[in-house]
């Protein structure tokens, strides 16, 4: 099976970089290494790229082992889901240990669902996911090392090392998603839920007392050090007060919404074709948006709470039948309420996003365990599947197999991810707006113009899509409608780094550089370290003869992207207005080092040349601009004023 699975999910390994992974990885300043990660550990500020401590120092070594080739990072995904399918094996096989039954096979059944179930395909595919597998993996060995340090058969060394190795595997799953937290339930539940014959109040007395406090006190500490604790304070009870008036109010509104996607989950998982997974689902937005408005109740709003009400009393109603067949079917009811504890964190606490599949992730361990489970217990009941069990689970293993390979090549460019998003739902303004992104690439500027028009007659108020349509039409030279959508972005007070930086062009080619210095300086703000950013405030401040400035903000952009010709070009001109012609050149010389083929970087060193007397050298620079690009009227002023000053 992880041969078979190594199969299928290798054909991803040549894939793009999708979502996030772009401005994490792409953009290359947003990965640092190893030790600056540890650095910045411990401060008490959330930042996904740094909090997560664990898989962002792997995204770092794949970095400094590859570059931003996608094949070792996919790899370094898929082997952790690997090990991942290993641990629900052995995971299922302790569960049964512990209540003294055989499992004919439900522990092997259980990880070979969980390797081939297409759910788990976003998770695998997308590296910024890649927490979710990490966690899963720690989680899954505190757990096996748990049950077995409190096994009945365990001597008090075993349980003593065995005690202390899942604290550590522990530590390190809090270290890598703040989903672990959950930990703190599900460790003591699982020691009282399926007891193995032993006193369930001697275990609750005993052991939840030993594991439940410990894994609080880690959590309590590491949701400081990362700043999750500050970041679940403002995203519940700020966020909450301003938008119902109360935080427990607005928690309340969050876990009924919540309680609609987890059975739209379950669906997923139950159903999982390829046409029914969809990688931007938005089912109806956060209920609060239907609910509330300015603090306010909406007339007639409380309609909408029904279909969540009744949803939430279905999941209570499961629950309570979960603890009622404890006893029956320990196993199983324990997977239920896996499945309810894991996906917890995402319920409780308001995300960005109110349902991504990746999440699914953990949680699914519980799933697939009930469906193998439930398929022993049919072929049990079905005296014609009894001597041909391979038949049914043959046919579900193929087609999960299949469905996965179809959504594996779902991933394969940015262009048909989206394109498969907009076939499920076609007024998805994300999806309009990334299939914009990429017909700019292509220099197809009617489609993406048609693509960000049509994701902005959805959502007016769409950042992104304002963002890149000001960019394009800026580029094509509608500057007044660019300036028009560019502030619209800028009233929205939207932490959109590059809306204030296509502002700031925008507003220098209309020679208003006084404000494109605030955009720029805007965009410096929210984001610390942006290259581009610098080199237009450059350009802007050396358009007001602020040439001092200029060439401070065009050195920081050299020194963030040495090997790009274009920041370095920017420099030199500015050096040479200065008079710092030998700096000039030196900056020159490394832009031709760097781009031989750049017409304007060589005339520019002739004229510097030049300017030095260094007249064979000019001529040299001057006559291959002109090779280069016979059109170069620079290049041909400059050698016929270096001709008429020779002579």
């Amino acid at each position: 099976m992880l041969a078979v699975t190594a199969l299928i999910y290798g054909s991803n390994l040549d894939h793009e970089f999708q979502f996030d992974d772009r401005w994490k990885i792409l953009q290359t300043w947003r990965i640092l290494g190893p030790v600056e990660y540890l650095d910045r550990f411990g401060l008490g500020i959330y930042r996904p790229g740094a909090s997560r401590l664990i898989p962002n120092v792997t995204i770092s070594m794949n970095y400094a082992w590859g570059g931003v080739n996608p094949f070792g990072y996919h790899l370094v995904s898929l082997l952790f889901h690997l090990l991942n399918v290993v641990l629900v094996w052995a995971f299922v096989r302790q569960l049964y240990d512990w209540a003294g039954e055989e499992d004919r096979g439900v522990a092997l059944l259980s990880a070979c669902i969980f390797a081939l179930h297409p759910l788990n395909s976003e998770a695998v595919s997308y590296t910024n996911a890649r927490p979710n597998l990490i966690v899963c993996t720690f989680y899954l060995a505190a757990l096996v090392v748990l049950l077995r340090a409190f096994s009945p058969s365990g001597t008090r060394a075993t349980h003593i090392v065995g005690l202390g190795a899942s604290a550590i595997l522990v530590a390190f799953a809090l270290l890598s998603k703040e989903q672990a937290v959950t930990l703190a339930l599900t460790a003591p539940l699982l020691l009282a839920w399926i007891d193995g014959g032993w006193d369930v109040r001697r275990l609750l007395a005993i052991r939840v007392l030993k594991t439940a406090p410990v894994i609080l006190v880690g959590a309590v500490v590491v949701a400081f050090a990362t700043g999750a604790a500050y970041e679940v304070h403002r995203a519940v009870v700020e966020t909450g007060s301003e938008v119902t008036g109360n935080w427990l109010t607005y928690l309340i509104v969050t876990l009924l919404g919540q309680s609609v996607v987890f059975i739209q989950y379950l669906g997923l998982a139950l159903l999982p074709f390829p046409q029914m997974l969809n990688v931007d689902r938005r089912p109806m937005g956060h209920l609060h948006q239907h609910l509330y408005e300015n603090g306010q109740l909406v007339d007639g709003a409380l309609g909408v709470v029904i279909l969540p009400l009744l949803a939430f009393g279905l999941l209570l109603v499961s629950v309570r039948m979960l603890f009622a067949l404890r006893s029956r079917a320990p196993v199983l009811t324990f997977c239920g309420m896996w499945i309810f504890i894991t996906h917890a964190p995402t319920s409780v606490v308001p995300r960005g996003e109110v349902m991504v599949e990746y999440r699914t992730y953990l949680p699914m361990v519980g799933v697939c365990a009930i469906l193998a489970i439930g398929l022993r217990a049919l072929i049990r009941r079905l005296s014609a599947l009894r001597d041909r069990a391979w038949l049914p689970v043959g046919a579900l293993l193929a087609g999960l197999a299949l469905a996965t390979l179809v959504r594996i090549q779902v991933w394969e460019t940015e262009e048909t991810l989206w394109q498969d998003a907009l076939v499920k739902n076609p007024d998805n303004p994300r999806a309009h707006d990334a299939l914009g992104r990429v017909a700019a690439q292509r220099g197809d500027e009617d489609a993406a113009i048609g693509h960000f028009e049509r994701a902005l007659a959805v959502d007016p108020d769409y950042s992104e899509a304002n963002t890149n349509l000001g960019g394009l039409l800026a580029k094509r030279g509608e500057l007044d409608r660019a300036k028009q959508l560019l502030m619209h972005v800028a009233m929205l007070q939207t932490q959109d780094e590059n809306a204030y930086n296509n502002l700031g062009n925008v507003l220098s080619m209309l020679g208003e550089h006084e404000r494109a210095v605030v955009a720029f300086r805007e965009a410096l703000r929210i984001r610390g370290r942006f290259p581009e950013a610098e080199a237009n405030m450059g350009l802007a401040l050396s358009m007001q003869g602020r040439l001092e400035r200029a060439a401070h903000h065009l050195a920081r952009a050299v020194h963030m992207e040495p090997q790009h010709p274009r920041y370095r070009l920017m420099l030199a001109r500015v050096l040479v207005a200065r008079g710092e012609v030998p700096r000039a050149i030196e900056q020159l010389v490394a832009a031709v080092t760097l781009d031989e083929r750049s017409a304007r970087a060589h005339a520019e060193l002739g004229k510097a040349y030049s300017y030095r007397a260094r007249y064979a050298e000019a001529e040299t620079h001057l006559r291959r601009a002109l090779e280069l690009d016979p059109r170069n009227r620079a290049a041909a002023d400059y050698l016929a004023e270096l001709r008429g000053t020779r002579n």
